[in-house]
């Protein structure tokens, strides 16, 4: 009777020391929040459990919109967002007056032409309605694309500045192109003759990224970085951060997540 007392009591002693063992080991992690758009959530989430590993407790948290990530950074609500491309980044920090810093590209998707109504780029008609990306950065991408492919001419602008829709200098098939929020695009595809969108927001639409009927051929200058307030950009935690996102255990959990929709810059 004695010996089951015993071992009873030293099972409770062990069971309490592993709890406040855990206690502790919890409340020994930095807390870290990280903003994402809709279609990166995910990706940012892949991350947790190499961050915790390193000595942090990731809460990610989601936007409805691609504005609203950097507004939460400039107000501090947030330590960092990991959603867009530094162009991107730029035409918002020209257009609020902030100096949010893109630290590095990790990741990046591309943006193609899509239709449900026609199968080849030729078979585009005149009088035409593309759904194309309201701000800046990506509508310069779009239209850069539509200009490859032979649907426009732009004009002539300086290195470094972002073409618009009204910088359309030729248009044979009298396309119009209408400026949509990036998360309208897709469920407008129906609607429209063809829309821009990028292959991830296709994926979680559940719809076919590579039914594209063309598509960049180099995203490398629109790859996906983390961004921060200017104050932090030398913070030891965003070397940790990188160094989670790039470890095969995150990669491997965003390879299964998306299909292969993303490709990763080291």
């Amino acid at each position: 009777m004695l010996k089951k007392l015993l071992k009873s009591m030293v099972a409770i002693v062990l069971c309490g020391s592993l709890v406040n063992s855990s206690l502790v080991s919890a409340e020994e992690l930095k807390k870290i929040k990280i903003g994402a758009s809709p279609n990166v959530v995910d990706v940012v989430g892949a991350m947790t459990d190499s961050l915790e590993k390193l000595g942090y407790e990731l809460e990610v948290v989601s936007f409805d919109d691609t504005i609203l990530p950097n507004t939460a950074l400039a107000e501090k609500s947030i330590d960092a967002n990991l959603y867009q491309h530094e162009p991107f980044l730029n035409a918002y920090n020209e257009e609020h007056d902030t100096d949010l810093y893109f630290v590095k590209p990790l990741f990046g998707g591309f943006t193609a032409l899509y239709s449900e109504k026609y199968d080849k780029l030729e078979d585009i008609p005149e009088n035409a309605k593309i759904g194309i990306f309201d701000d800046s950065s990506n509508q310069h991408r779009a239209l850069v694309l539509a200009q490859e492919t032979g649907l426009i001419k732009l004009k002539e602008k300086a290195e470094g500045e972002l073409y618009s829709v009204l910088d359309i200098e030729e248009n044979p098939k009298n396309i119009y192109f209408k400026p949509l929020q990036s998360k309208v695009l897709v469920t407008s595809i129906g609607e429209m003759d063809a829309i821009f969108a990028q292959g991830t927001s296709m994926f979680l639409a559940e719809k076919d990224p590579s039914s594209y009927l063309v598509k960049e051929s180099d995203n490398k200058p629109y790859g996906i970085g983390l961004v921060v307030n200017p104050e932090d950009k030398d913070a030891e935690w965003i070397e940790d951060v990188i160094k989670a996102f790039q470890t095969d255990d995150t990669k491997q959990k965003i390879e299964d997540r998306y299909k292969g929709s993303y490709v990763f810059f080291d």
